[in-house]
């Protein structure tokens, strides 16, 4: 499926999640950042997990990264997922820190390697909100 298209499932937002949300509504990628240790968080915590402060600050991603691990699903789990099939779940390491949950967009699964570098794009949802997703950054064979 093309980026930019309405991504089926809607995400359930807490205050906690809410200042995430709301970046990606401007297209942002956000996370925390501690205060007291600069430890960059994903998912968001009342506390680092690294020195335990409760002290942070919402900082923006520049968006790139490379894939640690990816699985494609040719089965739809959610009835909501089925027109997307193949589609391709993965963890990317962003260059800042954070490890992210995401989806691999716009490439044959078939080409997608671990190593390889990724940048940030949106997939359209409801109400203005975007989903953060993934596109190969580099064509060939995983570094």
């Amino acid at each position: 499926m093309d980026p930019g298209t309405c991504f089926p499932l809607m995400p359930k937002i807490s205050d906690d999640t809410a200042p995430f949300w709301r970046g990606c509504r401007e297209r942002r990628l956000l996370f925390q950042r501690c205060s007291e240790c600069g430890h960059m968080r994903y998912p968001v915590s009342v506390i680092c997990p690294e020195c335990h402060s409760a002290a942070f600050e919402w900082v923006e991603a520049k968006g790139e990264g490379r894939i640690y691990s990816f699985v494609v699903f040719r089965r739809a789990f959610h009835p909501a997922m089925a027109g997307r099939i193949p589609y391709v779940v993965a963890v990317v390491d962003l260059d800042e820190g954070p490890s992210f949950l995401t989806n691999i967009v716009g490439t044959d699964p078939a080409l997608i390697r671990c190593d390889q570098r990724v940048r940030l794009t949106w997939e359209n949802m409801e109400d203005g909100l975007a989903l953060p997703v993934f596109t190969i950054a580099e064509t060939g064979e995983a570094a």
